[in-house]
């Protein structure tokens, strides 16, 4: 997938304003994915059209709501979308950090997975699967809902919540993972 410049930065847009980029943890693993959501399915479509993936309809929380669509992309298609939008992101930047660096885990110890039912990865390797698990609760922190005076300051829901600061899961050597204690402050 080859975009251009105009096309890049709409994409990028999208994404930081109507998108997700996320690790899903599912029955077979970790899965990476950058969703886009809206109730304008010509939009989607024609991102669609773009860089691939599926497009899910679903109804509505409320009457008066029009129905949400959803264009997912994961595993290949982020990998190639990510490094042409990751400059161009302003709000979902930190995520797109943390979601290329698991991309990267995920290729370099390719030869440590086994591919499973519906091409989801399943790690052989404990060592991957930690800092697998680790980019997770540190981009699920990133991407929690809520305001912020209720999450409290930055670092300590992180701390609270996935025992990692995103900027910790991003410098974490290739060999291992930094463990942080739940117990100490600051």
């Amino acid at each position: 997938m080859q975009l251009t410049k105009e096309e890049k930065g709409y994409i990028a847009g999208m994404i930081d304003g109507e998108g997700n980029l996320s690790i899903k943890l599912g029955k077979k693993g970790y899965v990476p994915r950058i969703c886009i959501t809206n109730t304008n399915e010509e939009v989607l479509r024609y991102i669609q059209g773009l860089i691939g993936g599926n497009i899910y309809k679903t109804s509505s929380k409320r009457e008066d709501w029009k129905p949400q669509i959803r264009l997912e992309i994961t595993y290949e298609k982020c990998r190639q979308l990510l490094p042409q939008i990751s400059s161009l992101l302003i709000v979902k930047r930190e995520q797109a950090k943390i979601l290329q660096k698991f991309l990267d885990i995920t290729k370099k110890d390719a030869k440590n997975q086994l591919r499973g039912l519906n091409n989801h990865l399943w790690v052989k390797n404990e060592r991957q699967l930690e800092q697998k698990r680790t980019l997770y609760l540190a981009i699920k922190a990133l991407n929690k809902k809520g305001s912020f005076e209720k999450q409290g300051k930055f670092g300590e829901s992180l701390k609270r919540n996935a025992m990692v600061t995103p900027s910790q899961a991003l410098s974490q050597d290739k060999e291992g993972v930094e463990t942080i204690d739940p117990a100490r402050k600051g």
